[in-house]
């Protein structure tokens, strides 16, 4: 570590990330040191559970100055705030055990945690997990690279030493093709994707078009643009789930006529015109009233942006 002329006033963002629970996994942080310094870690393990994650991009986060600092950590696990702030106390008083009289979950890492906070002044923070902080969102980038590297037998680089985060595809002079501009309602803008209702009152149907120019494929984004694209998909389709109750959600790129890369995310149930075949192409859209439109607009933009 070049920790050399590093602020000792330090603000971090932790996150972890596992596929399966447990599986191969991925952690991550973001600190900033003063207001033009920033560092970035991240790694994984083969054999891990997200807890384990979480806790672990919390203390590489803290090991990571030399120096004695004052630290704000924000993590978007409450676990890994409560059990450092509140639970720790009486596991500690009855040597590591749960006031059940079992051994504490994670001990061995809850120790390095407990250890490593003591060599700086340490404030923790919750914050919102998936609610477009660009920091937490950030951190969870840099945890699901540490674990696409993990997945992939390549060594994660802990330290990275940058002075601002990678830039995104997103530019100011992105344009919406007529067509989907046509047959979609605006929803709002996540960090890349602009969200849009297809104006079919049939389906529940919602596109996410990224914020780029000339992207026609996936695989024409960068890969922090991929990982970013792939936490919204999840969002959407989160959220799609609990407005509308889905027997089945269809997530796909066409764009065999707008060739502008677009993901449609649709809700489908089993008295759906289409069901249980693709929604796509089945039948001519028949629009929502405007009062309809309003509603579902306003309700979508509530669940999704808070």
């Amino acid at each position: 570590m070049n920790n050399q002329q590093l602020s000792t006033d330090v603000v971090i963002y932790t996150d972890g990330a596992c596929s399966g629970n447990p599986g191969p996994g991925g952690w991550g942080a973001t600190m900033m040191f003063g207001t033009e310094q920033r560092r970035e870690i991240r790694g994984g393990e083969r054999d891990t559970t997200n807890n384990r994650m979480e806790l672990m991009a919390a203390i590489k986060a803290l090991e990571y100055p030399e120096q004695r600092s004052t630290i704000n950590l924000h993590t978007d696990s409450t676990y890994v705030r409560k059990g450092i702030t509140e639970w720790i106390h009486g596991w500690k008083r009855r040597g590591w055990k749960t006031a059940a009289k079992k051994p504490v979950k994670n001990a061995d890492l809850w120790q390095e945690l407990d250890e490593a906070r003591t060599h700086h002044d340490v404030t923790w923070h919750w914050v919102k997990g998936h609610a477009g902080h660009p920091e937490n969102e950030r951190a969870d980038e840099l945890a699901g690279m540490g674990l696409k590297e993990t997945l992939a037998g390549e060594p994660s680089p802990e330290i990275i030493e940058s002075g601002t985060p990678p830039t995104f595809s997103i530019d100011a002079s992105f344009e919406l093709d007529p067509r989907l501009a046509a047959d979609s309602v605006e929803i709002g803008s996540l960090k890349l994707c602009t969200v849009r209702l297809i104006n079919d009152h049939h389906y529940p149907w919602l596109i996410l078009i990224p914020q780029a120019q000339n992207m026609s494929e996936i695989t024409d984004l960068s890969e922090a643009d991929s990982l970013v694209l792939m936490r919204e998909i999840r969002q959407v389709s989160t959220a799609m789930e609990e407005l509308f109750r889905p027997q089945k959600l269809n997530v796909g790129a066409l764009g065999n006529i707008v060739e502008q890369l677009h993901i449609h995310i649709i809700a489908r149930h089993d008295d759906d015109l289409a069901w249980p075949g693709p929604a796509w192409g089945h039948s001519p859209a028949e629009a929502y009233d405007d009062k309809q439109l309003d509603n579902l607009c306003a309700i979508i933009k509530k669940v999704l942006l808070g």
